[in-house]
């Protein structure tokens, strides 16, 4: 029966965690599913600041007596790990009421029948050691006793570890090799122990039992924790009906990967961190105040700017999340490229050779990439490149890429190399032309026969073909002027 319902909010907890006395007599394992489904889990303790402020509080409350805690006795396991398969093969003597819920019987020893008891862990016996797959025997009885901890410690520095039976052929290979053979019955420590663990799965080892606990020997069941109101620990049967007190953390929004700066462009990873918390749930984000659809995962890859929050997913819980303070992530620009014409200056004409150059406004230490009418141009990575007219006439631009962060800058916008044709000259040259007296030299088609013969010379000389001839007229009209000249027998024209 509940006898009564009050949820007490303690505010004044260090860190980002809040406490929650709740004034409902349920067993420990209710007491858990109402904490997870309404707050984050039971309540983990850290330290004596947390147990005094959780005494006020309880205090506060009028909760006075004995409180669950998120404490309790743990799971057997293995001292050599293997993830998933812990909990497949167990081969306790269970004719005997092994394994005992008492507290302090935490280690696991094997009979010489092959079966297995919890023993206190304090006790001296000898060990079976386990010295891997290949080895020949695989399991080795080292006679030398010691305590559980202390034969952990030397089966791990001389072998693997403390032999692990996780299947049927291995309890049968220790017994026909090891325990078949023994004149009596020491029964050896195996490498099976179990521990007092956290609801949330913490790895506080902080404990601040009462004088004579954990000393729980009598109920058919696992103890679990209680807190006195004097701050001091109990173990009890999980069964006893309590209030309790849960903890709700404040989540956290944490850059998983690029650290800032961010840069325009970049995936940044995002995390929602509950403190202390190593449970599974589904979450919900938030960006500038709205849900984020579809994202439930504890983290999420983003690539626009905004403020981010999280909270825990609670199903058809009416009390109100925790939710994050928001995360403003802000990108800063990419560096800006641009192309700088280094020679020739504009205009371009056929048969130039056109130097191009890469400015980055920031760093040094880039890899050029260059462009041409929105195509990357294979193997040119220098700062500096040269392109000759008419045939690589088109838009250029340029970018850079480099190991560290930022790894990349803004593409530079186009800028155009256009080819405007051969160069145009213009070159007025005096010629002077021997020619009889009866030669009219304003007679167009001789004119036009003196510049062919004149076109025709410079040719032989190397000039190019495309050159213009023509005679430029005098201010009177006319193209030739006789020169004067004291040497009577000689006639020149000029022009």
């Amino acid at each position: 029966m509940e006898r009564g319902q009050m949820c007490q909010r303690h505010r004044d907890h260090v860190g980002v965690t809040t406490f929650h006395v709740v004034k409902k007599w349920k067993t420990w394992t209710a007491a858990q599913q109402h904490c997870r489904d309404n707050f984050t889990d039971l309540a983990t303790i850290d330290d004596m600041t947390e147990i005094e402020k959780l005494k006020r509080v309880i205090q506060d409350v009028g909760a006075e007596g004995r409180v669950w805690i998120g404490l309790r006795q743990g799971r057997w396991k293995w001292s050599l790990a293997d993830g998933e398969n812990e909990a497949e093969f167990w081969n306790w003597d269970t004719d005997r009421g092994q394994p005992t819920p008492r507290a302090g019987l935490d280690c696991g020893c094997i009979s010489n029948a092959g079966k297995w008891h919890d023993c206190y862990c304090s006790v001296l016996r000898q060990s079976i050691c386990y010295n891997g797959p290949n080895s020949t025997p695989p399991y080795v009885l080292v006679e030398e006793k010691k305590n559980w901890a202390d034969a952990q410690r030397y089966c791990r520095d001389k072998y693997t570890d403390l032999a692990s039976v996780r299947n049927q052929a291995a309890n049968d290979k220790i017994y026909t090799d090891i325990l078949s053979g023994l004149a009596y019955n020491p029964f050896p420590w195996i490498g099976l122990f179990r521990e007092w663990e956290w609801s949330d799965g913490s790895s506080s080892s902080f404990r601040n039992w009462a004088s004579g606990q954990p000393s729980y020997y009598s109920s058919s069941h696992s103890p679990c924790v209680v807190m006195r109101s004097s701050g001091l620990w109990n173990d009890e049967s999980c069964d006893s009906r309590r209030y309790f007190v849960c903890y709700e953390a404040l989540p956290v929004v944490e850059v998983v990967s690029p650290q800032p700066p961010l840069y325009s462009g970049d995936e940044v990873t995002l995390r929602c961190d509950i403190p202390r918390y190593a449970g599974q749930h589904q979450y919900v984000w938030l960006k500038d105040n709205n849900t984020v659809p579809g994202e439930t995962s504890q983290t999420i890859t983003i690539t626009l700017p905004g403020q981010y929050q999280c909270h825990r997913q609670r199903g058809g819980s009416s009390v109100a999340p925790y939710i994050s303070k928001p995360l403003d992530i802000k990108y800063q620009a990419l560096p800006n490229a641009t192309v700088e014409v280094v020679s020739p200056q504009s205009p371009f004409y056929s048969g130039d050779e056109v130097t191009l150059k890469c400015n980055i406004t920031q760093y040094t230490d880039w890899r050029y990439g260059w462009f041409k009418d929105g195509s990357q141009i294979p193997h040119k990575t220098g700062q500096i490149v040269t392109i000759t007219l008419p045939l690589e006439a088109g838009q250029y631009q340029c970018d850079g890429l480099r190991k560290a962060r930022p790894h990349q800058s803004y593409v530079s916008k186009s800028t155009t190399i256009a080819n405007q044709g051969h160069v145009k000259r213009t070159q007025m040259v005096r010629v002077e032309m021997e020619a009889s007296d009866d030669m009219d030299m304003e007679d167009p088609d001789v004119q036009k026969a003196f510049l062919q013969q004149i076109g025709d010379r410079l040719k032989a000389k190397g000039f190019r073909g495309d050159v213009k001839l023509s005679w430029m007229k005098q201010p009177d009209g006319k193209v030739f002027h006789k020169k004067k000249n004291d040497k009577k027998k000689e006639k020149r024209d000029e022009f």
